[in-house]
């Protein structure tokens, strides 16, 4: 029900709007995997689970690990568009051809549509190795038409706030340097809030 939904949802408020989040805990993933053997359709649960808020919500954002699996699978049902993140490294770019693969599987396979909107290209350094996994993925975005492709600067900004839990817009106190380092993810969520 709506209720039940509702109730594990955080409300955070910010400056001009409140961010409602659903939380996630590390179990999570032995969880969704034990679901195979108790629900005959599991891919839907979380698009099920969904339907019970989405109208409450502008858009709404699936937060997922980099592997594949159940959880991937529930998250593309439950999504008609997808951002992906990933690094500029041999390891990143492979998984992101496995993934453009599994996201067609899934379109095939359930006739659910869903495109890769965007890929954000994730601690870039001024490199020459980092430069040839760029334009592979740049290749591949053109392959498969995808528009919106990001660079977002290496900093050690992201780091250092992860390992302090601190969200990164309360890192610093320099607004500036802070908004250099997400610039292109400010862009890209302020263009998408309006599209909504």
């Amino acid at each position: 029900t709506p209720e039940t939904v509702r109730q594990y949802i955080a409300a955070i408020e910010c400056e001009n709007a409140t961010l409602d989040l659903l939380p996630s805990e590390l179990s999570l993933g032995r969880i969704v995997e034990l679901s195979r053997s108790v629900f005959t359709m599991p891919h839907r649960k979380l698009n099920d689970i969904l339907k019970h808020i989405k109208d409450d919500y502008d858009f709404i954002v699936i937060d997922t690990p980099p592997s594949t699996g159940l959880s991937l699978h529930m998250a593309l049902f439950a999504s008609d568009m997808v951002s992906i993140v990933t690094d500029a490294e041999d390891f990143s770019v492979n998984g992101l051809n496995e993934l453009n693969l599994e996201i067609k599987e899934i379109v095939e396979e359930t006739d659910h549509i869903v495109r890769v909107d965007s890929i954000f290209i994730n601690k870039v350094k001024k490199s020459n190795i980092h430069a040839v996994y760029i334009e592979a993925i740049a290749n591949l975005a053109v392959t498969e038409n995808i528009e919106n492709v990001f660079i977002v600067k290496d900093s050690t900004r992201f780091k250092e706030s992860q390992s302090l839990h601190t969200p990164l817009i309360e890192y610093k106190s320099e607004l500036e340097k802070k908004l250099v380092i997400v610039d292109s993810i400010l862009s890209y969520a302020v263009e998408k809030a309006l599209e909504a």
